[in-house]
């Protein structure tokens, strides 16, 4: 008896002495708590004052900086005003700048708008108004610049585009719009419209999509260049149709017609903002055309196969055509130029300074040739640490803002978080039970964050295009901007070293649809990997580790390299595309169907809400589960109908029935809802500036990188009237 009150007394004592330890904890933690909220406090009364002079954006800088200690009312109250007050500034400088450009002052207007781009940089009407000044000054080479930065800012089903590309064209070229016949109007019409729609990587009316290669882009190749010819008699001097010719006997290996089309479109073009590139390409064919007998035809060949590669962003494919012509013809130094640029393009230093040496070794050492080789040789070193100083900036700043979201800072998700089970059991009841965790980090501050890392990774982009590290990078900060398109050409370049696609999510099983994790999806060719980063434990309300590492950031390894690889050993769900039984789009979900299970996932959305039903919330998780169909090469893949069902129109209409609304107040309503929803999407679009900023200063770096799309051939002519938004 007495040795079991001796235990009993031991046991109760090491309870009473962990509940002790337990408290001391939670006061050290409410302490910190506590000095967090006094050094933001400090922050956002200092931020405040600059508001109240008006300094807005001196006032945003401080008041983000005391959401990053720790998120609080004063804080988030503080960037909302901020950010209200910058747009209704912004409206203002765009009314004076449509004022001054009506009134004939081009340059007064530029002036108004380049002070309202200090509020929204990445606004399309804004480089849109901006294109037209420069235009009417007859700077096309700005506004060239600037359509680039409109187009790349609107989603790629934007019903402005076309029209859009069209100017674009005219801008480029110089040329007048001609006028056409009915017929010819039609013709060129079509092709315009056939075009835009191959350039796209969505199609949201496809329940599904097959997955994209370059043979099956190859395959459909002929038929915009037998548009193309068809049309040559009606438009016998467009230099926009001419061009586009030149195009397809380039990637047709017809040498001698690519140099007459494009001879034939300088004579057109004279000012033609791309002569400096079209020069190269006429250096390049005519060095290409004097290789004699059967070696040079396949040489020929593999450098049109090369084209057509770079163009669909296959530059691994692209490298492989390089040095089958390499092999025939060793001594060619044209070939050892490309490989040099498009490694060097790629990051790849060591590949990049033994092809520019191998190319001087075959050049005369006193050639303009071989001192650029010299010079680039000289700047790689540099070039290579200030790219990887720009892209840790930007990782260390997304790995931030992942460790809290996601609650892997031992902290918890914060009060807006899911708790327990209550996503899935949302999920099963058809409704979303809370708002959308950010781990106590406001949106407003995760927007912030992710321009800084934006704008770290264009820094990266600009020395090497190519990068993999950078284009993993940006390809996450597209998606929170809900570009997918532009995610997707990061994620191509990606792929084309052989690095999975990621991408961030909660997830849960059918099976136990109360254990969420917080999961990071890698996807390779017919495979793809779950790896568990936490789970989430009702009892502390807090994600608990997995029981592998998940790499030395706690995140999967963010960026998969050469340096950091995949982890071999990790908490983690592998899915072959033969294990599987279906992916498609459930609401905001990804499901994936194992027969016997399905796992749910809900990608991480940092930067708003994410909607739960209807059409934005299967716009929404169609982004990724398009990643899914081509990037794993999952044939089965269902998307989400991008357009009201039967049933929610159904809904709609009871809805309004019940409220008693008449048909005019409904769409009223709905209108009004479509606008925020519009607001918000612009918002996120200023994170975007489609690929412009990959583009190199030296024209053979630009035409060899960019490859040579096709251009829209203007139909007609347009109104280019100001815009204070597109509709």
């Amino acid at each position: 008896m007495l040795r079991l009150t001796r235990q009993l007394f031991s046991v109760l004592f090491s309870c009473l002495l962990t509940l002790s330890v337990l408290t001391a904890g939670t006061a050290l933690a409410d302490d910190a708590k506590k000095e967090q909220e006094a050094q933001a406090k400090t922050l956002a009364d200092e931020a405040k004052s600059l508001e109240d002079k008006g300094q807005l954006k001196d006032a945003e800088s401080k008041y983000t900086a005391a959401e990053a200690i720790i998120s609080t009312k004063d804080g988030r109250a503080g960037l909302d005003r901020v950010h209200k007050a910058e747009l209704k500034k912004f409206q203002e400088l765009m009314a004076e700048a449509k004022s001054l450009y009506d009134g004939g002052k081009p340059s007064d207007a530029i002036a108004k708008l380049q002070e309202a781009q200090i509020f929204q940089s990445g606004n399309a009407a804004l480089h849109y108004n901006l294109a037209l000044c420069y235009s009417k000054l007859g700077d096309r080479l700005k506004a060239v610049a600037e359509m680039d930065q409109t187009l790349g800012a609107l989603p790629e089903n934007d019903k402005n585009r076309d029209q859009l590309e069209q100017v674009r064209s005219a801008m480029m070229t110089g040329e007048t719009p001609p006028i056409l016949t009915p017929e010819a109007k039609q013709k060129v019409d079509t092709f315009n419209s056939q075009t835009t729609k191959n350039l796209s990587l969505i199609n949201p009316e496809e329940g599904t999509e097959p997955a994209p290669t370059a043979s099956a882009a190859a395959q459909t190749a002929p038929l915009p260049c037998a548009q193309l010819k068809d049309l040559e008699p009606s438009l016998p001097k467009s230099p926009s149709l001419l061009f586009n010719l030149a195009k397809c006997a380039e990637e047709d290996g017809r040498q001698e017609d690519a140099l007459k089309y494009l001879n034939q479109y300088l004579a057109t073009a004279p000012t033609a903002i791309d002569k400096e590139d079209v020069n190269v390409r006429l250096t390049t064919l005519t060095s290409l055309s004097k290789l004699d007998g059967d070696r040079g035809k396949e040489v020929r060949s593999h450098y049109a196969a090369a084209t057509r590669f770079i163009d669909d962003r296959r530059y691994d494919h692209a490298i492989e055509e390089l040095l089958k012509a390499q092999q025939i013809l060793p001594d060619y130094a044209l070939t050892k130029w490309r490989l040099a640029l498009l490694y060097e393009a790629m990051g790849n230093v060591p590949k990049a300074r033994e092809y520019y040496m191998s190319y001087q070794d075959s050049s005369d050492k006193a050639s303009d040739e071989a001192k650029e080789a010299a010079k680039r040789i000289t700047s790689l070193d540099k070039e290579k640490s200030d790219y990887d100083s720009a892209v840790k900036g930007a990782r260390e700043t997304i790995a931030e803002l992942l460790t809290r979201t996601m609650g892997l800072d031992g902290h918890g998700n914060g009060a807006k978080s899911y708790t327990g089970g209550a996503m899935a059991l949302g999920f099963a009841a058809g409704r979303r039970p809370v708002a959308s965790g950010t781990g106590g980090v406001s949106f407003q501050y995760a927007q912030q964050q992710i321009e800084s890392a934006h704008k770290k990774l264009e820094e990266a982009s600009t020395i090497f295009p190519l990068g993999p590290e950078a284009n993993e990078l940006m390809g996450f900060v597209y998606m929170q901007g809900r570009n997918p398109t532009a995610a997707m050409r990061c994620y191509d370049i990606v792929r084309s070293e052989h690095y999975p696609i990621t991408f961030y999510a909660r997830s849960f099983s059918a099976h136990d649809r109360k254990a969420i994790k917080e999961t990071k999806i890698e996807l390779l060719p017919d495979n793809a990997r779950l790896v568990y980063l936490s789970s989430y434990n009702p009892k502390t309300k807090s994600n608990d580790p997995p029981a592998k590492a998940a790499g030395s950031d706690g995140l999967g390894n963010l960026v998969i390299s050469d340096s950091e690889p995949q982890l071999p050993d990790a908490d983690l769900l592998a899915l072959k595309t033969t294990d599987l039984k279906g992916i498609e789009t459930k609401n905001s979900y990804v499901a994936i169907s194992q027969g016997s299970d399905e796992v749910f996932l809900e990608p991480l959305n940092i930067t708003s809400d994410t909607p739960f039903e209807g059409v934005p919330a299967r716009k929404f998780a169609n982004n990724y589960t398009r990643l899914f169909l081509r990037y794993m090469g999952y044939d089965h893949t269902k998307l989400g109908k991008e357009s009201m069902t039967g049933g929610e129109k159904f809904s709609l209409g009871m809805t309004f029935a019940a409220a008693g609304m008449s048909g005019a107040s409904a769409i009223a309503s709905a209108g009004s809802l479509m606008a925020s929803t519009t607001q918000m999407m612009m918002a996120m679009y200023a994170f975007n500036s489609g690929m412009s900023s990959l583009k190199q200063s030296r024209a053979e770096d630009r035409q060899l990188l960019e490859g040579n799309q096709f251009k829209l051939i203007p139909s007609q002519s347009f109104d280019l009237a100001f815009k204070d938004k597109f509709e």
